[in-house]
């Protein structure tokens, strides 16, 4: 994809979320900068700054870190359309306890910290523009991981599936079951559970 194009993606979305004038059009196209991630590779490593936000045109990354016991726990996916960053690192600029690792091949535009000040500053509805972006990202996680919480293992794997079909068919099981607090064994069982009862196809998810 042309990199024009994937800046042309951002740009129309900001301008989505509150009206840019061309001179802002323009500034945010000088300094938006695109970058692709190879399935395995990270955005973001723990004990790193985050110091750029990227917003993904195409591909689904995950966002984990370890706790305490050592215990791997991710805490959402982000596909297209979606924003990218641990921004408590990024607004404080300190090192991050997070990781973001892309599950598919990547296609990113981002922008660093420099530019996210110079944008609050030449960009007349800069802060609302990141608000309304992060209200609609984190509203539908903490939706889900409410519900997550409350449900049986097969309640969570059937709603994933059902609300998720776009990052069930292209991210690996371990993903998934890691998400939903559930093993990969588990989750196994549940398919298996899933093709004998009919309940849903098996094959919305990867093996």
């Amino acid at each position: 994809m042309d990199e024009d194009i994937l800046t042309d993606n951002l740009v129309n979305y900001f301008d989505g979320l509150e009206s840019l004038n061309e001179s802002e059009k323009g500034l945010l196209k000088q300094h938006l900068k695109p970058i692709r991630l190879k399935k395995g590779n990270h955005f973001l490593a723990n004990g790193a700054k985050s110091d750029k936000i990227g917003f993904v045109v195409k591909g689904i990354l995950r966002l984990y870190e370890y706790n305490s016991d050592g215990k791997e726990i991710t805490h959402c996916f982000i596909k297209e359309n979606g924003f990218i960053t641990d921004l408590t690192s990024f607004y404080n600029q300190t090192n991050s306890s997070k990781y973001i690792i892309a599950e598919t091949n990547c296609s990113i535009i981002y922008f660093s910290y420099s530019s996210y000040i110079l944008f609050s500053k030449e960009i007349t509805k800069w802060h609302q523009i990141i608000h309304k972006a992060s209200e609609k990202t984190m509203s539908s996680k903490i939706t889900e991981k409410t519900t997550i919480i409350v449900e049986d293992g097969l309640s969570r794997y059937l709603n994933f599936i059902n609300n998720h079909p776009d990052i069930a068919n292209r991210v690996a099981l371990k993903s998934i079951a890691n998400y939903l607090g559930l093993t990969k064994h588990s989750v196994s069982r549940i398919r298996k559970i899933i093709a004998q009862n009919d309940l849903l196809p098996l094959g919305n998810s990867k093996k």
